[in-house]
């Protein structure tokens, strides 16, 4: 695939999560967004550091359909 491509896939795959952390937190939860971290220029590997931290620390995990 090419790159521009994949960024519309990854830009389509977080718009998901934003959409769900929106659904979520109008029930009162509190959310940890894994695509967050990205906006930070945080590399994949850092990325898999801070979300495998927030899943110890969180007693429920939400996945999007299809994943």
């Amino acid at each position: 695939m090419c790159p521009a491509c994949e960024q519309v896939q990854s830009d389509k795959k977080f718009a998901a999560f934003h959409a769900m952390t929106i659904q979520l937190h109008a029930v009162s939860h509190t959310v940890t967004n894994p695509a967050e971290h990205t906006s930070d220029g945080n590399t994949w590997n850092d990325c898999m550091h801070l979300d495998i931290a927030a899943l110890m620390e969180r007693d429920t995990v939400v996945t999007l359909p299809s994943w």
